[in-house]
């Protein structure tokens, strides 16, 4: 289920969207989000329960869909362990009572995910389509009218200032903003 969907964009922007409109929508939409997960190296969209391996050698371990509300299961090299023995949640990531030998992929951790999209994201999400959305609609000419001069007051129908971009993410400033709020490190 994606983050939002074109009704959002069209209450946002408190227009009906035609059949075209909506479809280019909903593309704008799975590319806007893409960027936005690229960029925090995280995703909202869990199917749960979630399943992941993780090597020996450490006494931490980082699951990528936070908070970690239940865990249903972690084993090292296929036998269970045990909650406040031998490992702890702490939501944002799972401790280790000790340091299990280096090894590929020996433990896996099941687990029940609460991760919901947070309401920043939506919003800026939908702003952010919704100025992509107008920008091709008014580079495709559907604007009529560009300037207009009545005596010596010109008023100018044209493009609004451009949005700053990031220099490092090229996400528009204010989405980098929401963005740096909920990035992740690369591991």
């Amino acid at each position: 289920m994606p983050y939002i969907n074109p009704e959002n964009v069209a209450d946002y922007l408190n227009v009906d969207l035609t059949f075209e409109g909506e479809a280019l929508s909903t593309d704008l939409i799975t590319g806007s989000i893409a960027q936005i997960e690229s960029a925090c190296n995280r995703t909202w969209t869990v199917t749960n329960p979630v399943t992941e391996s993780f090597d020996g050698g450490a006494s931490r371990l980082f699951p990528n869909s936070l908070p970690v509300t239940v865990i249903t299961s972690l084993t090292l090299d296929g036998a269970p362990m045990t909650a406040d023995t031998d490992f702890y949640n702490y939501r944002s990531f799972i401790r280790l009572a000790y340091i299990p030998a280096y090894g590929h992929q020996r433990l896996v951790l099941t687990y029940t995910s609460g991760a919901t999209v947070p309401e920043d994201v939506k919003r800026v999400l939908i702003r952010w389509v919704a100025e992509q959305l107008m920008q091709s609609t008014r580079e495709a000419g559907n604007e009529k009218v560009k300037r207009l001069t009545q005596g010596p007051v010109t008023i100018d129908y044209g493009l609004p200032p451009a949005t700053s971009m990031d220099p490092i993410s090229g996400l528009p400033s204010y989405v980098e903003e929401v963005v740096r709020r909920y990035r992740l490190s690369p591991m």
